[in-house]
């Protein structure tokens, strides 16, 4: 049988299987990521965890999970959670005019949206630089922890 660690946010899952890639699935970095190191950070949906590797799944609400479980910090120190998520935060904006969506990020990126149940409305591939999401119907969304108000 094997192990699986948890907290209140998240929980640690070792597989014999394939998982594939997904919102719920945060494998640890292969590559540099936002300048982490290999292997500082699991990322979600990065890439498909092989066999006898651990991934972590969040417990956090559709509208707050976080893109990333840094495990030490630039240097080795282990760093909070929310140093990490303040850096994130800074790389993505996200504003509303009208009924138009727009995010400006610093990378390309999968981001996916949510409505106030929870459920995915569209997942939208955006890209580095100011990105415009149009056909949204009026209410309030969630994406990357941040609320916007379609009109």
């Amino acid at each position: 049988m094997l192990s699986f660690g948890e907290t209140d946010t998240y929980k640690l899952i070792p597989t014999f299987e394939t998982v594939d890639k997904g919102e719920n699935v945060y494998a640890l970095n292969t590559s540099e990521y936002n300048g982490i190191p290999i292997g500082g950070a699991f990322v979600k949906n990065y890439r498909v965890v092989e066999p006898f590797e651990a991934y972590v799944a969040s417990k956090e609400p559709a509208a707050r999970v976080p893109l990333m479980y840094s495990i030490g910090g630039e240097g080795g120190e282990i760093t909070g959670l929310e140093e990490i998520m303040k850096k994130e935060e800074e790389s993505l904006k996200v504003y509303t005019v009208g009924n138009v969506l727009y995010i400006d990020s610093d990378r390309d990126r999968s981001i996916s949206i949510y409505d106030v149940t929870g459920r995915t409305v569209q997942v939208v591939e955006i890209h580095e630089g100011n990105n415009t999401i149009t056909g949204l119907s009026s209410g309030f969304y969630f994406l990357e922890g941040k609320k916007v108000a379609i009109k």
